[in-house]
């Protein structure tokens, strides 16, 4: 006698779309304040008991910072009074990029959790530490303006990371923010996957602002990381072109 096997059973279940994701990590944006208050927040890396939501102290000390970095577009440098030899060669657009972490672990991870797997969570300690040091550097600003997603990319995913990190942001300095100063006139490729050169042509043009909200201010252009800066570059050359005073820009972390 032999057996059957039905090899239907080896097929792999298909994936989840991601957009499920992004709703669960809206969700938990209003539930938030409800398990905080009956249950002790629970830091999302080391999974301990933590005395504030989303990272526990020691691993919000133990996140990579910058320790030397460029003054003009903060990539890692030996002397962090003198401009990298990039800027000194052909100085970006904005006056000046402040990051202070290193995109490397856990960092790494905790960005991708949040902006692919919806853990909304993880904003608050980054908006801290962004804070910290926009504080320290001390920056002049008038409008703070989140790097938009194209709204086919926002539909799926269901929130727009940097304008999670810039919403408490100007709330904390009582700056104005304009979350539709800029918008994305056309979708691109996902960065991550693109070469350097291939970035920079893929972003090229794709931005547009709004000159009535931006002209004669200065502007404080937020997103979540900076690799190859190009994203960074093309939407500061969108806003000077709508009459910006100046483009000052600001990411958690720098690759």
């Amino acid at each position: 006698m032999s057996l059957r096997v039905d090899r239907r059973e080896t097929l792999p279940l298909p994936a989840m779309p991601r957009v499920q994701h992004s709703r669960m990590g809206v969700y938990a944006d209003y539930a938030a304040p409800l398990v905080d208050a009956l249950l002790p927040p629970i830091c999302l890396l080391c999974r301990q008991r933590s005395e504030r939501p989303g990272l526990c102290e020691g691993c919000l000390d133990d996140l990579p910072r910058q320790q030397s970095a460029c003054p003009r577009c903060a990539i890692r440098v030996a002397d962090p009074q003198v401009p990298c030899g990039r800027c000194q060669r052909r100085a970006p657009p904005y006056e000046r990029l402040v990051a202070p972490l290193r995109y490397a672990f856990p960092v790494d991870t905790v960005i991708t959790r949040m902006k692919f797997g919806g853990e909304l969570g993880f904003a608050n300690p980054l908006v801290t530490v962004l804070s910290d040091a926009i504080a320290a550097a001390k920056l002049e600003v008038d409008i703070v303006v989140p790097v938009p997603l194209h709204w086919l990319r926002l539909a799926r995913r269901g929130f727009n990371q940097a304008e999670r990190l810039s919403t408490p942001l100007a709330r904390g300095f009582g700056w104005a923010h304009a979350t539709h100063a800029l918008t994305r006139r056309r979708a691109t490729r996902q960065q991550s996957r693109l070469s350097r050169t291939e970035r920079r042509k893929n972003v090229a043009r794709s931005f547009v602002a709004k000159h009535d909200t931006v002209r004669g201010k200065r502007v404080l252009l937020v997103d979540d990381v900076a690799t190859s800066g190009a994203t960074i570059e093309a939407a500061s050359h969108a806003l000077l072109a709508a009459g910006a005073k100046a483009v000052l820009a600001a990411c958690v972390a720098r690759a």
